[in-house]
């Protein structure tokens, strides 16, 4: 006896408005671009041309909800400045995805190259990978399948390799803007993943493929502050395509706020503290950041699913 049953599906079950999301999904995205986008250029070096960063995140989804999901990430992100015609990004990334009964957790690599006219500061067009291993958890007990009662396996656990890619264009403009636009596949592999569950019984798990964009603009209005603009629009197949918008104002070298909306009825706010060289950091900066969301779509009701709360650790600095 064979269960084919789609993650995307048990996922639509649980939550809403996920909207079959398969991937870790973030309120502060610009957060974890790297792993969005492997070619992409994080928000440290567009603001503070901070070349390389190390970062934690956490991210609690409807907290009150049994069951309900939660991430973690820790990041290390590089780029050479070599004032050459070509640039290296790289770094990696460990990511943790629980959303019982299911769940992952993968370690990547990840290596890009940018393309400009001798400084990256100003532009370049930049590609990447990233590479790595993924473990995929399942308590078939919780999956509630029909006639399946001779089902004993209580935790099955797979390891896959995973291969992710992405493109980004990326160009500084009048008075010190940016603008940035990337696509990327994070999830190349599609996966059927099936798992024994007993002598004669056996069930799989369909991972499909994401297609992500990145697009924003930063807007300066003098030299410690700014204002950014940024979508992630997202699309699988059988999936309503689905875009989060924010912007986020850096009100002084201290302190930023931002807001945002999801074609899935999710409203995001967002605050945070840089701590740099308003304490005396020399090329240098921490940075913590708190992200809040919640559904408001008329087919939920509300409150049912909880908040969601997020909280990023990110310190940045200029190798020499």
């Amino acid at each position: 006896m064979k269960k084919v049953i789609p993650t995307f599906l048990i996922l639509c079950f649980l939550v809403l408005d996920m909207q079959a999301q398969q991937l870790p999904i973030f309120t502060q995205y610009r957060e974890n671009q790297g792993y969005i986008n492997p070619a992409s250029l994080n928000s440290d070096y567009f603001a503070y041309e901070h070349n390389m960063s190390v970062g934690v995140s956490h991210r609690s989804q409807w907290v009150g909800f049994e069951g309900s999901p939660t991430t973690q990430t820790v990041k290390l992100e590089y780029l050479s400045q070599t004032q050459n015609s070509f640039e290296i990004l790289t770094g990696g990334y460990i990511l943790k995805d629980e959303a019982d009964p299911m769940g992952m957790t993968g370690v990547y690599g990840r290596l890009g190259a940018i393309l400009t006219d001798g400084d990256a500061y100003y532009g370049g067009l930049s590609v990447g990978l990233t590479v790595g291993l993924v473990q995929y958890r399942t308590r078939i007990d919780k999956l509630n399948i029909r006639d399946a009662q001779d089902i004993s396996a209580d935790n099955q656990q797979k390891i896959f390799p995973d291969v992710g890619m992405g493109i980004y264009y990326y160009k500084r403009i009048d008075r010190g803007d940016f603008l940035y636009v990337g696509a990327s596949i994070p999830q190349v592999f599609g996966l059927d993943i099936t798992y024994e569950a007993g002598s004669d019984d056996e069930f799989s798990i369909q991972r499909i493929q994401h297609v992500y964009g990145l697009l924003g603009y930063y807007k300066y209005i003098n030299e410690d502050s700014f204002i950014e603009f940024s979508a992630w629009p997202k699309y699988a197949p059988n999936v309503p395509f689905h875009v989060d918008a924010n912007v986020r104002y850096q009100m002084s070298s201290t302190v930023w706020v931002g807001t945002g909306l999801s074609t899935v009825g999710n409203l995001h706010l967002e605050c945070g503290i840089v701590l740099g060289y308003n304490v005396g950091l020399e090329d240098s900066a921490f940075r913590l950041g708190y992200g809040y969301g919640h559904t408001f779509r008329s087919y939920a009701i509300p409150g049912a699913f909880g908040a969601t709360h997020e909280i990023n650790l990110t310190y940045s600095f200029i190798t020499n």
